[in-house]
């Protein structure tokens, strides 16, 4: 309840009156907690074999798949996730893009983790196989819906021919 209450009045005018008021003033806070978002993360990540040969085969829902193996979970509240995965030699040229995604979440998964699964097969961005020896695989993720949240991990993987 708001009061305003006259502790003072001088005339000083047949029109004009100054009046001195104190107002009370009850001043009512609603204080709502938005329940935070989970930050996006990747987990469960496989990578295989290591060290790999591009002749690896691996079998997945019945397609022959060669090379190396790249495996994890994705968990966002996020609708898109924009996935980067690269390839880097040892003087930190990109040799590789391996793959860039947006995973799409369906209504009954959007909560939960989506599983992404890709292969390197040992080449370069123009199709040569790369040289034996260690490389640099960063991968890192995007969320879409508010571009200030991303995840990277990087990992180290061994190529012989």
């Amino acid at each position: 309840m708001n009061v305003l209450t006259i502790i003072d009045a001088m005339k000083v005018s047949e029109r004009v009156t100054i009046y001195i008021i104190i107002a009370t003033v009850m001043l009512t806070a609603i204080a709502v907690q938005a329940t935070p978002r989970r930050v996006l993360n990747m987990s469960n990540l496989e990578i295989g074999p290591n060290p790999f040969s591009p002749h690896s085969e691996f079998y997945s829902n019945g397609a022959v798949n060669y090379g190396m193996r790249v495996k994890f979970e994705v968990d966002s509240f996020s609708t898109f996730v924009w996935l980067t995965a690269k390839v880097h030699n040892m003087d930190g040229t990109v040799v590789r893009t391996i793959y860039r995604l947006e995973p799409k979440y369906t209504a009954e998964n959007k909560m939960g983790p989506a599983e992404i699964t890709f292969w390197w097969d040992g080449r370069d961005d123009f199709g040569n196989l790369a040289n034996n020896g260690r490389y640099i695989l960063h991968l890192r993720l995007s969320d879409t819906e508010a571009e200030t949240f991303s995840t990277e991990k990087i990992k180290s993987v061994v190529l012989v021919k």
